[in-house]
């Protein structure tokens, strides 16, 4: 069995998952424009545990695993989803960044920067070959049906500074809007 957290007692991944979406179908009923891709975004969102080293992490006197487990994930996800969406690419990021910030314009966050994939100490790959090996032992088959692993795909922490610098525009007007509304 997989599982989310660490503690006593051991509260599985697929119990997690399901609380989640629980969380999101009541909060739907008092926001309803709550796209329904978030529901694809919650069932993805923690796949990314499922690798080994992340399980044995849990384990009292676990290693810390040193990765971000929601960047496999996003992984996942992408591989299963097209983000040219605005909804979906919205979902993608909320996965990616449901622990962890981006970082700002001036730099990419250290948590990210150590899961890329474009740099010779990279450990993204060895961490992706777990979470292939492992994932598709358990039992997820049927929300994976679209996942073809790839042993050659970029790690999404490639992209942090492009959504950064996308992203800028966007949080300038909202602090010029903020900066309005204060004064």
């Amino acid at each position: 069995m997989l599982y989310a957290k660490s503690g006593e007692p051991r509260y599985p991944l697929n119990e997690h998952t399901s609380d989640v979406l629980n969380a999101i179908r009541k909060l739907r009923m008092i926001w309803n424009s709550i796209p329904t891709i978030l529901d694809r975004a919650a069932l993805f969102h923690d796949f990314g545990k499922a690798a080994k080293g992340f399980q044995s992490s849990l384990l009292p006197n676990g290693r810390r695993w040193g990765f971000r487990h929601e960047v496999l994930s996003a992984a996942i996800f992408k591989d299963c989803h097209n983000l040219s969406n605005e909804e979906t690419m919205k979902s993608y990021l909320a996965l990616l960044t449901h622990h962890k910030n981006l970082g700002s314009n001036m730099q990419i966050s250290i948590a990210f920067q150590a899961c890329q994939s474009l740099t010779p100490v990279s450990r993204w790959h060895d961490k992706w070959k777990e979470l292939q090996h492992d994932l598709l032992k358990e039992t997820f088959s049927a929300e994976l049906s679209n996942w073809n692993y790839d042993p050659c795909v970029g790690s999404p922490a490639n992209e942090v500074g492009i959504f950064i610098r996308n992203l800028k525009p966007v949080f300038e007007d909202l602090h010029q809007t903020m900066m309005r509304e204060l004064s």
